[in-house]
């Protein structure tokens, strides 16, 4: 068993699908930017954007489930 996000990298895999939500335990992912920044601006937009509808739909795409 593996994340399906790491599994739809490899060529030749089929994907049968996930395990039952019971069995699971989700790996959760956070982000988030240094107050002090020097990039401030860049890294608020790159934050928007990963939480934003387009990137659901890549993220979803890869495996992972926003």
């Amino acid at each position: 068993m593996q994340q399906i996000s790491e599994l739809k990298q490899v060529p030749g895999v089929e994907v049968v699908g996930p395990i039952p939500l019971e069995m699971q335990s989700p790996a959760v992912f956070s982000a988030g930017r240094l107050a002090a920044s020097k990039r401030s601006v860049q890294a608020d937009e790159l934050l928007k954007y990963l939480a934003s509808p387009e990137a659901a739909l890549v993220l979803r795409e890869s495996g992972l489930v926003p």
